[in-house]
């Protein structure tokens, strides 16, 4: 599958390979809430209260964005994508990694189910966007941050 992808990206590239290079690409793990022990939302915590700085940016800044973006580029290499990432990673300006879970499922008997990380990737997205794209989202992030308990800043 990774082998697909690669051909049809690299024609693609070939066809507008400088408008594309300045695009930031949010890398999708869908249905993550199907590896929760490997990338859920519990894991990255954790391993963030754990050692934050193993997963430190270059200048050391720590976040739950940069363990997040370990944690789920660990995972994909460990599946087998490590080549995907990489080619991403040199083709575009910024990419970033997103565990997002199924929006519908089937909840247990007795409990609702709440889909997670559905949002993140858009406004990360949206963080590499223009000042005047910011100052209409970020309110609207604040929101979402507030009431999903999931990191969404812009």
């Amino acid at each position: 599958m990774a082998t697909v992808f690669e051909c049809g990206f690299k024609a693609l590239k070939d066809k507008a390979s400088t408008k594309l290079s300045t695009l930031p690409v949010a890398i999708i793990i869908s249905k993550s809430d199907l590896f929760k022990k490997e990338i859920g939302l519990v894991k990255i915590k954790t391993e963030h209260s754990r050692n934050a700085a193993a997963y430190a940016d270059p200048e050391g800044n720590t976040s739950l964005s940069f363990t997040r973006n370990s944690v789920c580029r660990t995972f994909l290499g460990n599946q087998g994508f490590t080549n995907v990432v990489n080619l991403l990673d040199s083709e575009f300006k910024s990419t970033a990694v997103f565990p997002v879970s199924a929006i519908g499922h089937e909840a247990a008997e007795g409990k609702t189910y709440e889909p997670w990380g559905v949002m993140q990737a858009a406004f990360w997205i949206l963080k590499q966007a223009d000042t005047q794209s910011k100052v209409f989202f970020n309110p609207i992030a604040a929101l979402i941050e507030k009431y999903s308990g999931e990191e969404l800043s812009l």
